[in-house]
């Protein structure tokens, strides 16, 4: 039985690309030949990968570079993309999918009451008390989602900074590669870290794209380790709407208009 076709994921598809784009290079056809022979995949590249690639090949025929080891390092840093992404995607996996069960988890035993012949719904349509402890029940429900959003959208907002931070330091490392003298990146504006690698670099003359592979390197690893903590204390906090919120809504959702249903029989 022959199972579904796997795609790669969009991040790492440009990877590919340049990666074989890099291989033509090496293997000694010109930048013209290799670009016509991968002409299909270069066009299938997403905008911002395709615009990325003419500027960074622009400097590089400016300053005389050498394009096979650019597009290596923009393959490189494409795949580790790729491997932060599915590490964020991981580890929010579970968080996500456990907010979204408990949310519904009210509904779900309301739901299940009916269909097992205690008639809920009877109780909630025609006991004003009932009615009113559904109601309740979904406005807690209602200010638990709103809270467990913003919970999730400060935990994402953690991580696309931090990301884009990780991309900053990338863009500076390949733009260096390129040839684009230390000066003027400077001028284009940089983080404090990369400033201060940028002019170490520069006071002691030594290889600045070495010392910004390594500063990527290290802070990729800070990063993903503080993205984890984050969002392993996302999945603790996640708990208090749970506790303070849903159980009470499940309360009046599920176990008051069903216990009024049975009174009522």
């Amino acid at each position: 039985m022959t199972g579904p076709a796997v795609t790669e994921p969009a991040v790492t598809q440009p990877a590919v690309t340049f990666q074989r784009l890099a291989g033509l290079l090496e293997a000694g056809l010109s930048l013209a030949k290799a670009k016509h022979e991968l002409a299909a995949e270069l066009a299938d590249l997403e905008p911002a990968a395709a615009q990325q690639l003419e500027r960074l090949l622009a400097l590089a025929e400016r300053f005389g570079s050498p394009t096979g080891n650019l597009l290596a390092h923009l393959a490189s840093d494409y795949r580790r993309r790729a491997r932060l992404a599915d590490r964020i995607n991981l580890i929010s996996a579970l968080p996500k999918a456990t907010a979204t069960l408990v949310g519904w988890l009210p509904l779900g035993c309301l739901l299940a009451a009916q269909l097992f012949g205690l008639n809920p719904f009877d109780a909630i349509f025609r006991n004003a008390l009932a009615g009113t402890s559904v109601a309740m029940g979904l406005l807690l429900l209602w200010m638990s989602r709103q809270i467990t959003r913003r919970m999730v959208a400060k935990a994402q907002k953690l991580v696309n900074a931090r990301g884009a931070e990780l991309d900053s330091v990338a863009e500076v490392t390949l733009a260096v590669m390129a040839g684009l003298p230390i000066g003027r990146i400077l001028e284009l504006g940089t983080n404090s870290k990369v400033r201060k690698t940028l002019e170490l670099a520069d006071r002691n003359g030594v290889a600045v794209s070495s010392l910004l592979s390594n500063q990527l390197a290290m802070e990729q690893d800070a990063v993903a380790l503080e993205i984890e903590t984050a969002i392993e204390r996302l999945q603790v906090r996640l708990l208090l709407p749970v506790g303070l919120l849903v159980l009470p809504a499940l309360v009046l959702l599920a176990v008051l208009p069903t216990g009024i249903a049975l009174l009522s029989n």
